[in-house]
């Protein structure tokens, strides 16, 4: 009997501390999620490619053998200037975001993110090749973009 008081108490203990809870897990996952794309935007709206390179998930760099360290004059961030943004969906590892300009009009852009090593990195859609010869390959850092939404 005393068995059985000890186990209900830990489990009545893990319960109330939310151990293994998973809406708990979902909403630092989403806060991860988010915390990663504002720091990218907000490096967007700095103009600075520097820290928006930093915010690339290493394991796709890798994955695509780029390294941004050597290779950084062969591969540019893409990217806009907007003069602000807001964070207008979380789901799944999916966070999308409207950004805004100063001449006005708004883009919808959705990201991908991945955890690694606890943080969260952007995951590109995809690499261009430069327009012109001797150009940069561009890495785009969204999944999709919708253009003048408004």
């Amino acid at each position: 009997m005393r068995y059985g008081q000890v186990a209900f108490a830990a489990v009545l203990v893990a319960a109330l501390l939310g151990a293994g809870c998973p809406a708990r897990y979902a909403v630092k996952k989403s806060q991860l999620e988010v915390a990663a794309v504002e720091a990218f935007l907000d490096a967007m709206v700095a103009d600075d490619e520097v820290a928006q390179a930093t915010l690339i998930s290493p394991a796709w760099l890798a994955d695509e053998g780029i390294d941004l360290d050597d290779d950084y004059e062969e591969y540019m961030i893409n990217g806009y200037t907007p003069s602000g943004y807001r964070i207008i969906g979380v789901k799944d590892g999916i966070v999308t975001a409207e950004i805004e300009f100063e001449r006005g009009g708004a883009h919808r852009i959705t990201f991908l993110v991945r955890e690694e090593k606890g943080r969260g990195y952007i995951v590109s859609g995809s690499v261009e090749d430069g327009y012109d010869f001797g150009e940069p390959t561009w890495i785009n850092p969204w999944q999709e973009v919708e253009s003048n939404i408004r």
